[in-house]
């Protein structure tokens, strides 16, 4: 697989990350994303994925300019977490 492709997946992902459980978001406070990789495929059991996903994830901070609340994000062999903030929050 090539990496724009896993590039444009994780876009689409963080931009559509839905919980199955109902959360509530305050507008300008911190958010939880969490998402598990289709099929529960290992992706990220290979540190040149992961590495990629956090090159990816640091592009789109500067992009959509968020911050990352610290630790930045939780990568796990099949799924991950991301803390962002949003602009002034």
């Amino acid at each position: 697989m090539r990496l724009w492709i896993i590039e444009f997946h994780i876009r689409i992902i963080l931009a559509s990350a839905v919980p199955l459980y109902y959360r509530h978001y305050t507008p300008g406070h911190e958010q939880f994303i969490t998402t598990s990789i289709y099929r529960r495929v290992q992706l990220f059991r290979r540190e040149r994925w992961a590495r990629h996903f956090v090159d990816v994830l640091r592009e789109l901070r500067a992009e959509l300019n968020f911050a990352l609340i610290v630790p930045p994000c939780g990568i796990m062999r099949e799924h991950f977490h991301v803390l962002p903030r949003p602009p002034g929050g």
